[in-house]
């Protein structure tokens, strides 16, 4: 399971422009292996180097804006036999500079019919909790067997996000006593093009194609795939068109989350796994775009 996001998202020196973004070669194969060696794909169970040529995947290259509306960190733990969830509930404060507190709940019941009458049955479980700072920039949620760290807009940079995440799953790892099992990380992006009509196509690599025969006029869109990436990591993208908020232009989502499942335990393991993911993240984007979206974060604009 994905990290849950705090917005209301549709559910389920730069390189030189190049006009159209290299193919990559083949798919990417299912044992790679991912690493952040200057933007190389790394295949380590066949030997040679696999170099995915993607405009933007390369070390020390910055946008001059980037379209994160939200990026989340998710540790998935082992269930405990044994926790009481009020535990957590004072796990963050005012002191912490999250002073908004709030319960996450589970209704579980049912509706039964007997005889001339119908008899309701429903009770509210307390699951864990949800802190968010005074300006809702930033939300923790905390359940016994899971830890997710919301930072919205604007975003800094994954040292930054990973420096803010790191003390509270430290505070939450003392209390909690978790076995991590599953990590995740997870982004929201939202690609405002400044025209009040757009092809998807031109500005993702990730769309529907609408036959030629029907009306090439798209009033709603929504795609969601899942792609494995070997070693217990996967990617979930889904794209989708959205409400820019501002009149003549368009907005697209490109909602990318990646997960991996533990081999070990131990922070090490842990900060391992995200810095894994994070690379991950960074190529499926540079992946799913195209230069057109290249040129609005270049120019500011996006």
């Amino acid at each position: 399971m994905l990290p849950h996001s705090a917005l209301r998202v549709p559910g389920p020196p730069a390189l030189p422009m190049t006009g159209r973004t290299p193919r990559l070669r083949g798919t990417l194969p299912s044992g790679v292996r991912v690493c952040a060696l200057e933007g190389r794909i790394i295949d380590r169970t066949s030997g040679p180097e696999w170099t995915a040529q993607l405009p933007g995947f390369v070390n020390g290259h910055r946008y001059a804006s980037v379209p994160i509306e939200e990026a989340l960190v998710e540790v998935h733990c082992a269930q405990p036999e044994q926790f009481d969830v009020r535990r957590l509930g004072a796990l963050f404060g005012a002191s912490d500079g999250f002073p908004k507190a709030e319960e996450q709940v589970e209704v579980s019941g049912g509706v039964g019919v007997e005889e001339d009458r119908v008899e309701s049955d429903f009770h509210k479980n307390v699951v864990g909790y949800r802190f968010r700072r005074s300006d809702d920039q930033r939300a923790i949620q905390v359940q016994p067997n899971r830890l997710v760290f919301n930072w919205l807009r604007p975003y800094e940079s994954w040292d930054a996000l990973l420096g803010e995440f790191e003390p509270v799953w430290e505070r939450y790892a003392k209390v909690a006593e978790p076995t991590p099992v599953v990590a995740g990380v997870r982004y929201i992006n939202i690609i405002r093009v400044p025209k009040p009509q757009v092809e998807i196509g031109d500005y993702l690599r990730i769309s529907i194609d609408v036959p030629p025969y029907l009306p090439q006029s798209v009033a709603s869109h929504f795609l969601q795939v899942e792609i494995p990436f070997g070693d217990g990591t996967t990617s979930r993208i889904v794209s989708s068109l959205v409400d820019s908020g501002e009149p003549g232009k368009q907005a697209l989502l490109l909602d990318i989350g990646v997960q991996q499942r533990l081999h070990g335990h131990g922070d090490e393991v842990l900060r391992e796994s995200l810095d894994r993911l994070r690379v991950v993240k960074n190529y499926v984007f540079e992946a799913c775009i195209t230069d057109a979206t290249r040129g609005l974060m270049d120019d500011g604009t996006c």
